[in-house]
């Protein structure tokens, strides 16, 4: 018989920091660009941040490329939070600073999803979800919402003035 290792605890360190490095693979692993270190850190700090201001396991935190939006050469992460439902949340870290996240939805003059609302803590998100996004006319509730490249190209936020 051959003499395999026992699986650590689950709740052991060892087995949670094991956990961690594959999920910090997972979320860096495409495309190979996505390898710079630093670049990595932050947008593992800002998927940590969202997963303790929303208070869920960082294991239904992903983080994805948004190519779309980036800032030089470096893309933002765009973050996706799965609730117990399965129903994903989108955010981003603007400028992939793990301070600066913002949720994403539906811009309410075009559809397009732009960012609409800083989340610095769970009650921002919950105002979000409540409606109090912007309506059409009314003012711009993140800078990056106007000229965010998520709206259609006839979208009166389109473009910055």
């Amino acid at each position: 018989m051959p003499n395999t290792p026992a699986s650590p605890p689950p709740g052991s360190i060892t087995a949670r920091a094991r956990r961690a490095a594959c999920q910090r693979r997972d979320d860096t692993r495409t495309p190979a660009s996505w390898r710079d270190e630093d670049w990595a850190a932050r947008a593992y700090a800002a998927a940590q941040n969202l997963a303790d201001l929303l208070a869920v396991p960082r294991d239904r935190v992903r983080i994805a490329p948004d190519y779309s939006r980036a800032y030089g050469a470096w893309v933002w992460p765009r973050i996706i939070a799965t609730d117990t439902t399965g129903h994903p949340h989108r955010f981003v870290a603007a400028f992939n600073d793990p301070a600066r996240l913002l949720a994403l939805g539906q811009c309410p003059a075009c559809g397009g999803e732009v960012p609409l609302t800083w989340v610095r803590t769970l009650a921002d998100y919950g105002e979000h979800l409540d409606g109090t996004a912007p309506a059409p006319g009314t003012f711009d509730h993140v800078p990056e919402f106007r000229g965010d490249p998520g709206h259609h190209a006839d979208c009166p936020h389109a473009h910055l003035d």
